[in-house]
């Protein structure tokens, strides 16, 4: 009975809301900055993919116009 009145007059404590808010918010930064970094690098990789393809395309134009040049001009 004892006990019990003395669980009463101090209830065990709570932890503050503000360190939950704070908690959420941290989760939410993360959430948002994880999602920016995967958008630039689908973006990088992206730009490098389309460079890659333009270069190469440029370079296989150049080939076939050296090749047709000398086949014209031996």
């Amino acid at each position: 009975m004892q006990m019990r009145a003395k669980q009463a007059r101090n209830p065990p404590p709570r932890r503050p809301l503000i360190l939950l808010e704070y908690q959420v918010a941290v989760a939410i930064a993360a959430t948002g900055i994880g999602i920016g970094i995967g958008i630039a690098i689908a973006i990088a990789t992206a730009i490098a993919t389309t460079a890659t393809a333009a270069t190469t395309n440029s370079l296989l134009l150049l080939l076939l116009l050296l090749h047709l040049h000398l086949l014209h001009h031996p």
